[in-house]
């Protein structure tokens, strides 16, 4: 992130985390979603967003919090992770698969390294 864009972020960004700190996460995605409105080529902003809806459990409103961030960022193994997780809570568990797969064909990631291990589920992740 540039630093004219985090100068003009930040303030807010930081009341949101404070806000969400507290407890107050709905008052915290209010924030983001007018930070977004307003920067919507920000990955941070979107990823932040969507860890609110994740902690809520609100995945139809995380899921493309999270697409739009990888969309942004397709390295961001917070956004891959969440995207994963939305997926998965929706039923969609092919496209969750597709999405770890798809990750873990440009970075390895210890957290869905462990997601395996615990689901029993060996990945195939060899080049055609």
């Amino acid at each position: 992130m540039i630093d004219e864009v985090r100068a003009k972020i930040e303030p807010e960004f930081n009341r949101a985390l404070q806000l969400r700190d507290k407890g107050n996460w709905l008052g915290a995605a209010e924030i983001f979603e007018q930070l977004d409105k307003e920067n919507p080529d920000q990955s941070v902003i979107l990823k932040m967003w969507g860890s609110i809806y994740f902690h809520l459990e609100d995945w139809g409103k995380a899921l493309p919090l999270y697409e739009r961030a990888l969309a942004l960022s397709p390295k961001s193994e917070l956004s891959s992770l969440g995207l994963f997780h939305s997926l998965w809570n929706l039923g969609r568990k092919d496209e969750a698969f597709a999405e770890m797969n798809r990750y873990l064909s440009i970075s390895d990631s210890k957290e869905y390294r462990q997601l395996t291990k615990e689901m029993g589920v060996e990945l195939d992740l060899s080049t055609e």
